[in-house]
């Protein structure tokens, strides 16, 4: 008797309505990715499935990294993964075409991240309006302010150590170590900001700027679990970017703080328009679960409004 191709048993998972968009692997461990594709208005929604002979990635029990359950409020961008190194790799190896030499290094870079960290990872991003409209007012070219925090579960602290200190080494960037009983402080500047890695026996946390200090604490994961049900969920791979969020810090009294009001309504003007180029869209959720036969996608797009952007001009 034929069996039925996991592939073709994909397609009985999606949902009916929309464009079906199927590509399939000859070369890769997924056999093939299928998506329906619904678009309502400015929302666009993809559902579908990547398929597979097996998981593409082992569901844990539970998350280590909590960083997402008591994150500062008016994140702008959040991304979690569940996938260990070693899938990681195993992944990268399929599209790798370098030379042996690359490939060795590679490697070697490989075997220090997988011995030091399990491949669990939380991450956020959070923006400073009133620092950008500051440096913008002051005729200095508009860049990024704001912090960037992550969590990473530590496999073995010594080598977790040893892993940050190359890292450092490797960029050139002069840093301060202290120790605080079992946990070890790497202090650094990164682009004129403040930068601190904090090794425990248990995680490895990043902060990069100092904007996360002044802000309460929220949960952030149960806010995109009743945005995005289906995202965000242990084992997932998940990413949410908010730039409604960084307008919205932008045009708000407390951006024009450190500004003369003048200036400050050019400054806005000038970091908006940019930000609109930049990133069209008000929203961007991308979700990946695994599965016993590959794993499931789910996204959604949320376009920026045009006309009521003109109506507020």
């Amino acid at each position: 008797m034929n069996s039925v191709p996991a592939w073709k048993q994909g397609f009985e998972a999606l949902s009916p309505r929309g464009a079906i968009v199927f590509l399939r692997s000859l070369h890769t461990k997924a056999t093939a990715m299928m998506v329906t594709v619904h678009i309502d208005g400015l929302v666009s929604t993809f559902s579908g499935k990547i398929v597979a002979p097996g998981p593409l990635w082992p569901m844990p029990k539970e998350s280590t990294s909590r960083l997402l359950d008591r994150a500062p409020e008016g994140i702008v961008a959040a991304v979690t993964s569940a996938v260990p190194v070693a899938q990681l790799r195993a992944l990268a190896a399929d599209f790798d075409r370098r030379s042996n030499e690359d490939t060795a290094r590679t490697n070697r870079d490989l075997d220090a991240l997988q011995n030091a960290l399990t491949g669990e990872f939380e991450g956020l991003v959070l923006f400073d309006a009133a620092a950008l409209l500051a440096k913008v007012a002051a005729g200095q070219r508009p860049s990024f302010q704001g912090a960037f925090l992550a969590e990473l579960t530590v496999r073995n602290q010594e080598l977790a150590q040893v892993l940050v200190v190359k890292t450092l080494d490797d960029s050139e960037l002069p840093f301060r170590h202290s120790a605080d009983g079992s946990s070890h402080l790497y202090d650094t500047v990164i682009r004129d900001q403040p930068a601190r890695v904090v090794v425990t026996p248990e995680a490895l946390f990043v902060s990069v700027g100092s904007t996360a200090a002044k802000r309460a604490e929220t949960n952030v994961r149960k806010q995109l679990q009743v945005r995005y049900p289906r995202a965000f969920g242990t084992g997932h791979v998940s990413l949410f970017i908010d730039a409604e969020e960084a307008v919205k810090q932008l045009k708000s009294p407390a951006a024009l703080s450190k500004t003369k009001v003048a200036e400050a309504l050019v400054a806005q003007a000038v970091t908006s328009m940019l930000i609109e180029q930049l990133m069209p869209f008000d929203t961007v959720m991308l979700d990946l679960a695994p599965l016993p036969t590959g794993a499931s996608i789910d996204a959604q797009i949320v376009l920026r409004n045009r006309r009521t952007q003109t109506e507020e001009k």
